[in-house]
């Protein structure tokens, strides 16, 4: 939590943030916490399935430019993805850091930031090719 409340404040500072801190924070070591987010993204309530058609509809509605913002998404992802570990190398030198959830942390901050990199570079079929029976 508080490698989150870190960044999201970090972030904060440099212009609007789109989500609050509350969506920030990694569920993943905690089993009984839903996986829903606080608010949907183009439809889509759970991170797990954030497709690149979720955020171009979500950036559409909101009236910015789909392409800036797969592309800025990326670069965040990457930033994340780069950075996790120093961050919780950072957090475990506190006085009060070395909590074993942080490894569970880092991975699935890791394999989250991974897995959006890899949907953003695809196009989701329209759900009637997704539906469509092979022949």
């Amino acid at each position: 939590m508080l490698l989150a409340g870190k960044y999201a404040r970090g972030a904060a500072c440099y212009g609007a943030a789109m989500a609050p801190r509350y969506d920030i924070v990694c569920a993943a070591p905690y089993p009984k916490i839903t996986r829903n987010m606080a608010q949907k993204i183009g439809g889509q309530k759970q991170a797990e399935e954030l497709g690149r058609n979720h955020r171009e509809r979500f950036t559409i509605d909101c009236k910015l430019s789909p392409a800036q913002t797969i592309r800025r998404v990326s670069e965040i992802a990457q930033a994340v993805a780069h950075r996790v570990m120093a961050a919780k190398a950072e957090v475990e030198a506190m006085p009060a850091g070395g909590d074993p959830v942080l490894d569970t942390a880092a991975k699935a901050v890791i394999s989250r930031a991974r897995c959006y990199l890899e949907r953003l570079k695809q196009a989701d079929p329209a759900p009637e090719e997704a539906a469509a029976p092979t022949p």
